[in-house]
């Protein structure tokens, strides 16, 4: 992750990938200095006595989507967006009190280590401090976001998580229902022989690389040894040790020429040369797979986690929408 955009993440609630544009939880408040000096906030919302301004919303779309003020003020979309972002930063309220009504808390050893890996992916302090100051942080505004995102993914975690559980049943009846999200699509297995030719080179370079690879198809067309083990013997790309195999791709995965060349051919053809920016390819198609669905016996796994994942996104509305009952809001935003 760019470290710029660390301080953005940092913020988010760990349990964000429960929650629609999650990022935007815990966005931090936005610092008063910065605000137009003599111009009047303008109030979002009204959580239990505690205001949401304006620009707060418009700081948690700014840093979600990385574009400058004036464009979130000024863009129909990001206007339109304003409603939902704001609902998300009252989620956010409504999860900081009811973990405080709760008497959590986060151990400040905890909050130092998340800082201390923070720090960390920054080259030096001076770039850590303009990160904070181009986000509107400070160190101390730093530590209280990532202490109270700690404190939203402390209360999901001990509501959300405890006896979450699926059964093969469940299973079975949520892959029926889905099934076209684990369609596999199309997809060439291929290995090929890549003869480099060095960036800048000249023609004299290209042409001995050309007559090189020519020399190396010549020994593939002959059929005398494996495709692999001549691959592993020759090919200069980084699959030359495993015997040249790309492993399955689908369309748009491979630079054109390769992939245009890869897909006219049938499982065991080989191809003539076919040159790409990285130099001459010479390409031998494995099998060619068909779209088709996946059985469930292979992608088990991957349906019971999103099974889980829809029983903890239908806990959090629960939870949310019983917080939201118990919680005197206003908007006043249209």
């Amino acid at each position: 992750m760019n470290s710029k955009r660390l301080l953005v993440a940092l913020s988010v609630s760990l349990a964000a990938s429960l929650l629609p544009l999650g990022q935007l939880l815990a966005q931090p408040a936005p610092n008063p200095a910065a605000a137009p000096q003599g111009k009047a906030e303008t109030r979002a919302a009204t959580v239990n006595g505690k205001t949401i301004m304006l620009s707060e919303v418009n700081r948690a779309l700014r840093l979600r989507f990385n574009v400058p003020e004036t464009v979130v003020n000024s863009d129909p979309r990001f206007l339109e967006l304003r409603q939902t972002v704001l609902q998300n930063l009252i989620d956010a309220e409504l999860l900081l009190v009811e973990a405080r009504r709760r008497n959590l808390a986060v151990d400040e050893a905890r909050i130092q280590q998340h800082l201390t890996n923070i720090r960390g992916r920054f080259p030096d302090e001076k770039s850590f401090e303009a990160a904070l100051r181009e986000q509107d942080l400070t160190p101390a505004s730093l530590h209280d976001d990532l202490r109270d995102a700690l404190l939203r993914d402390d209360l999901l975690q001990a509501e959300i998580e405890p006896t979450l559980a699926s059964n093969d049943e469940e299973v079975s009846a949520f892959y029926q229902q889905h099934r076209n999200r684990y369609a596999r699509s199309e997809a060439v297995h291929a290995r090929h022989i890549l003869i480099r030719v060095p960036d800048g080179a000249d023609a004299a370079q290209r042409e001995a690389a050309r007559k090189k690879a020519e020399t190396v198809l010549a020994e593939v067309r002959q059929g005398k040894r494996d495709f692999a083990e001549i691959a592993r013997q020759f090919s200069e790309g980084p699959t030359g040790p495993r015997g040249g195999d790309l492993g399955y791709f689908t369309r748009g995965q491979m630079v054109a020429p390769f992939e245009a060349a890869a897909w006219a051919l049938k499982a065991g053809g080989v191809s003539d040369l076919v040159e790409t920016r990285f130099g001459f390819h010479i390409i031998k198609v494995e099998d060619h797979r068909p779209a088709q669905e996946a059985p469930l016996s292979e992608v088990k796994d991957q349906v019971r986690e999103d099974v889980l994942q829809e029983k903890r996104r239908q806990r959090y509305d629960a939870f949310l929408g019983n917080l939201r009952q118990r919680t005197a809001i206003t908007l006043h935003l249209d």
